[in-house]
């Protein structure tokens, strides 16, 4: 005799959306968040940080000792020197658009910020 079909599957339902994302209507979806979800959950105790801590007292981290390959080590000196210009870059964007927007702030950042160039001499000459 002919054996019979298993009865299809049940598909799983669609996964949800973030709520964030469901809250600003479905043209944020068609992009990612700007700015990650908030995942910030909730924060421990003090006592339960405390019960943690005792519990790890005498453990030796599992990477304790190891060193990170010559490859790897590239690898973050690479990320971290494109963080650092990526970081000047988006500065450097925001004083010229406060230079265009907001002259009178920018003005003001400038005397702050020479002023503080100034005080900063003044203390290594006195070392001196």
């Amino acid at each position: 005799p002919p054996r019979a079909q298993p009865p299809p599957r049940a598909q799983p339902p669609p996964r949800a959306q973030p709520p964030r994302a469901m809250a600003r209507g479905p043209e944020a979806l068609a992009e990612p968040p700007r700015f990650p979800i908030d995942r910030t959950g909730r924060a421990h105790t003090e006592e339960s940080r405390a019960k943690i801590s005792a519990a790890n007292k005498g453990n030796v981290p599992w990477n304790r000792g190891r060193k990170h390959s010559e490859e790897t080590r590239r690898k973050i000196a690479e990320a971290t020197r494109n963080a650092m210009l990526a970081r000047k870059e988006r500065q450097a964007a925001e004083r010229e658009r406060m230079r265009l927007e907001e002259p009178e702030q920018y003005a003001e950042m400038l005397a702050n910020e020479t002023a503080q160039r100034k005080a900063t001499a003044e203390r290594a000459l006195e070392r001196k």
